[in-house]
């Protein structure tokens, strides 16, 4: 039914894509759930104008699920947005990297307010005193990424170079005085989380959570068939519509050489897995089939403001608190997922694009979800907020 509509629009031109998106909003195209949201005229209306692709929208609440599906995961072969569509996450994997952490501390495995010096004896001076904590809090003083991430991207490296990098390099703020959003801190961390259990990282989440939730499509090293079913990003424009364009942060190859793990938003992941993740941490750490995944302290850690007293952003491990007492995260490239932890709530929404237009899209979803809206800790979809049209 979208596809017709979509090609009647193109065939009409933008003067009837109001009419049509309202035509779309009655017919509701779906993944075959109940569609009663009021809050997507909006999005569908953006996304039959031509300035967003398409996108994935989730929402818990008082038992029941409500699942929307519109537009496309790729204009250009009118491939449709579906629960299993493949999307790069990009920062939403500090959630993961996070609440790993805090199932490692709980069980005593690792020791959160250890130095990382102690591991990686290249910290010196200032830098010596900075601790896990700091560095999955965002308050260990590094910047928002390495020389080496801004030229070749997130992936491009192993955590253990990027660690020897920030090493090398001056801080931004002296450790725990300051909230500062860091991709580099998280490979700190990762590469501290590996050396202490000898383990590496992509195979302590697949034990721990990917295969326990029967995250099937979740992975650092998309295959063949997952980058068919992976969302193209596309760059939303000030002046409307929007183009296709490379990922800047998460980039080939993502198998053999040259690919490497990103702790701080390397990993693909769908729509349908990122629910079973987040309904865990809804459900208090239980799986869908009762199973204990993460335990209650390791709960309490990651929904625990974990940034100092004296730092006003509440930050967490991989998590931060967005308005009337949701925690979740976003991705760069239009991803956010959230959780309510007193009412029992999950929401998410999944697209492929940046640019400022693209953040207002997420906020016009967001708002009509919330009453409150706190612009000072929402990170990770942020991250190109400020970054020009090209």
């Amino acid at each position: 039914m979208f596809e017709v509509l979509g090609k009647l629009t193109n065939r009409l031109g933008n003067s009837c894509c109001i009419v049509v998106a309202l035509l779309c909003a009655c017919l509701a195209f779906t993944c075959g759930c109940q569609e009663d949201i009021d809050y997507e005229d909006y999005l569908r209306e953006s996304v039959m104008s031509g300035d967003c692709p398409g996108y994935v929208a989730y929402t818990f609440e008082l038992g029941h699920e409500d699942w929307s599906c519109f537009g496309w995961a790729d204009v250009e072969s009118s491939r449709p947005m579906e629960v299993k569509t493949v999307f790069r996450i990009c920062s939403m994997t500090k959630s993961f990297v996070g609440a790993l952490a805090a199932v490692l501390s709980d069980s005593g495995k690792i020791d959160l307010d250890e130095q990382i010096s102690h591991t990686f004896p290249e910290f010196s001076g200032e830098k010596s005193s900075i601790t896990l904590r700091q560095c999955l809090s965002m308050t260990a003083g590094f910047p928002a990424l390495s020389p080496s991430m801004s030229q070749k991207g997130l992936n491009a490296q192993d955590s253990v170079d990027i660690a020897l990098e920030m090493a090398a390099l001056p801080l931004k703020a002296p450790p725990g005085t300051k909230f500062i959003y860091s991709n580099p801190s998280y490979e700190i961390a990762a590469a501290v989380i590996e050396r202490k259990t000898g383990r590496k990282l992509e195979e302590l989440l697949d034990e721990v959570f990917f295969r326990p939730l029967g995250m099937i499509d979740t992975t650092f090293h998309p295959s063949a068939e997952l980058l068919e079913r992976t969302a193209t990003v596309y760059q939303m424009h000030d002046t409307g519509g929007c183009s296709r364009v490379e990922s800047k942060l998460v980039r080939p190859p993502f198998e053999g050489v040259g690919s490497h793990v990103s702790a701080s938003g390397g990993l693909f992941s769908t729509p349908l897995d990122m629910m079973q993740f987040y309904q865990m941490l809804n459900c208090r750490g239980l799986a869908e089939d009762g199973r204990r995944v993460m335990t209650e302290g390791a709960i309490e850690l990651i929904s625990t403001k974990q940034t100092p007293p004296n730092v006003e952003e509440w930050y967490s491990f991989g998590f931060c608190k967005i308005g009337d007492g949701w925690i979740g995260h976003g991705g760069a490239h239009g991803t956010v997922a959230e959780f309510l932890p007193s009412e029992s709530c999950v929401r998410m929404i999944f697209t492929q694009t940046y640019g400022k237009p693209a953040q207002l899209f997420l906020r016009k979803w967001r708002k009509s979800t919330a009453e409150e809206y706190d612009e000072v800790t929402w990170t990770g979809a942020r991250f190109f907020e400020d970054q020009d049209d090209e």
